[in-house]
């Protein structure tokens, strides 16, 4: 059975190459290289802001292209590791409407709990700029788990297949913890077709493991099942590990005294 497909709303172009990187000590040699960054749309102010500290602090990131999607809907981020030799790092990002991530905050109540646990603040205290943000350095932190933890080892082991040999790697991690789950999903998916039904429903059905599990789900309500998801979600470790990215970002550069 095929994942339901609802079409997207993004339009691409290219923006000039960034800046080039600068040396990182101990790094591997192609780990500086220039790149382009290719985006569907250009990121908001915040993002554009973020990215480029992030750049500064991080210049071995540089090699990640990023991509933003402008719609109507926040779908989130997700982190892509190169499946070839040729491709880099992809970082795609909903770089939505701050109204409309204050909207999917009423979906994903506990998503904001659970930030506002990590960065030891009040829940309330959690606007949409914070979580956007914090959803955005949290995509960030999956790329630079791959680049430290499996590609860059096997670059300076000279591998010719570091690439796809470090995304094997990362892969074969994700899909041991993702198992582990009840729903084969991330929250965030959920959460963004709670106001629809039957797309919820689709979803639900297909990621769940077997009819018994999907029925016995289906007598649950869908705010339920997604606060749910997102506990066991946020537990795995590639989720911590990127969490704590996120957190460690924030606090260090002192941005909550500067994010409304």
């Amino acid at each position: 059975m095929e994942k339901p497909d609802y079409g997207n709303e993004n339009i691409a172009f290219t923006v000039p190459a960034a800046a080039p990187a600068k040396p990182v000590s101990g790094a591997a040699p192609s780990l500086r290289h220039d790149i382009r960054t290719v985006l569907e749309q250009p990121p908001s102010k915040e993002i554009a802001e973020i990215w480029q500290l992030v750049l500064e602090q991080f210049p071995e990131l540089h090699n990640v292209v990023l991509a933003i999607q402008r719609t109507s809907r926040f779908h989130g981020g997700q982190f892509h590791a190169p499946l070839s030799e040729e491709e880099n790092m992809r970082l795609e990002f909903s770089d939505a409407d701050l109204r409309v991530i204050a909207e999917l905050m009423t979906h994903r109540r506990r998503s904001v709990e659970l930030v506002a646990h990590r960065l030891n603040i009040e829940p309330d205290a959690v606007s949409p700029q914070l979580l956007k943000i914090m959803i955005f350095l949290h995509e960030v932190g999956h790329a630079h788990d791959y680049l430290h933890r499996f590609l860059q080892p096997r670059m300076e082991a000279g591998s010719k297949r570091a690439k796809t040999e470090a995304t094997a790697a990362l892969q074969e991690r994700n899909s041991k913890e993702i198992d582990s789950l009840p729903l084969k999903i991330a929250p965030s998916t959920l959460a963004q077709w709670v106001a629809i039904p039957v797309i919820f429903w689709d979803h639900v059905k297909h990621f769940a493991p077997s009819p018994e599990v999907f029925a016995s789900l289906r007598k649950q309500q869908p705010q339920e099942i997604v606060r749910e998801q997102e506990e066991r979600y946020k537990s795995l470790e590639f989720e911590r590990i990127a969490d704590t990215f996120a957190t460690d970002f924030i606090l260090r550069n002192r941005l909550l005294e500067q994010i409304k």
